[in-house]
């Protein structure tokens, strides 16, 4: 297939515009982003769709006993609604650091509209309490038990390692459409180490999911991160072709990636190196393979230098790409 029809299979766009806050400088842990984005809006009575709500800290505190505590709202912005202001909040929120090593975050609604609650920490899924009875990733005050969501971190040690049981393709099987969507993105968020050979040479890269998720027009949604060069890295599950689809743009070249989850600790699928503003011929596919490597952030497994530059490392790479272009 062509490039730019690709593309446009790929994600809906190349860099999301994300609205997550991250709360950073947190009590010897990392950086926690959490994002809510409110859905199916009305303005004046006139349907004004979704968007992210904007976050309000009003108060960092370390209690006596040790424990640290944030709290804050999210509230509509005026530019999105008319009715929006920062003195109208529509979610509480309370952020708990316990010195055991747990992190909780409560989250309170009291608008009119349902809002879709995401977080991660060090690149983790959440451990989910409350919520919709039939999605906990919203809350809702269609009934008193669905206006609470907490989400629940263990950060310190004797936590059960890296396990992320629980985000599975299990849990994600009885929802549909934006839902499901979302679901399957969410499963990226971690450290993932791709491996794939072009011709007779084998490359492994690193790249690392650590931001919010981001809803696109198609209904596919997408998530941020960077490589082992720091590039920028944007991925999702694309719901028109019905695979996980990965790009790291360089400055020329770009590495695409499209690939199944075989579980939520392997992938498999084919890697393509492509010109930049191309229309060059994809089928080609370069055996991929991955395996997720952590659940922290990139700023703790991704901080090595390489030993080869992006600029040798590319050559390499086109080098054996023509290799393998001469054999066939």
């Amino acid at each position: 297939m062509k490039l730019l029809r690709f593309l446009s299979l790929l994600l809906a766009i190349y860099l999301p515009n994300l609205a997550a806050v991250t709360l950073n400088d947190l009590p010897n842990v990392g950086d926690l982003s959490m994002n809510a984005r409110i859905l199916d809006t009305l303005d004046q009575g006139i349907s004004n769709g979704d968007f992210d709500l904007t976050w309000r800290e009003t108060q960092r505190d370390v209690t006596d006993g040790g424990d640290s505590v944030i709290a804050g709202y999210f509230y509509a912005d005026r530019s999105d609604v008319s009715w929006g202001s920062s003195s109208n909040p529509e979610v509480y929120v309370k952020v708990w650091f316990a010195q055991s090593g747990v992190v909780n975050l409560n989250f309170f609604h009291v608008g009119l509209f349902e809002v879709r609650i995401s977080s991660s920490f060090e690149a983790r899924s959440p451990e989910i309490f409350g919520g919709r009875s039939d999605d906990s990733s919203r809350i809702s005050v269609s009934e008193n038990a669905w206006r609470y969501v907490r989400h629940d971190y263990c950060w310190g040690t004797g936590c059960g390692g890296n396990d992320n049981s629980n985000n599975t393709s299990g849990s994600c099987e009885n929802l549909s459409g934006n839902d499901y969507n979302f679901c399957e993105t969410e499963r990226l968020l971690g450290s993932w180490e791709l491996t794939y050979k072009i011709g007779d040479e084998t490359f492994v890269d690193t790249v690392n999911f650590n931001g919010g998720l981001e809803s696109q027009s198609n209904g596919s949604y997408n998530t941020v991160g960077l490589n082992q060069y720091e590039q920028p890295v944007v991925g999702g599950y694309s719901n028109i072709n019905q695979k996980f689809l990965v790009q790291a743009r360089g400055s020329e070249f770009t590495d695409m990636y499209s690939f199944d989850l075989v579980n939520d600790n392997y992938l498999e699928g084919c890697h393509y190196l492509v010109v930049n503003d191309s229309d060059g011929d994809l089928d080609a596919c370069n055996p991929l393979n991955g395996a997720r490597i952590t659940n922290r952030r990139a700023a703790k497994t991704l901080n090595k230098t390489p030993n080869e530059s992006l600029k040798a490392r590319t050559l390499r790479k086109l080098n054996a790409q023509k290799r393998l272009e001469m054999a066939d």
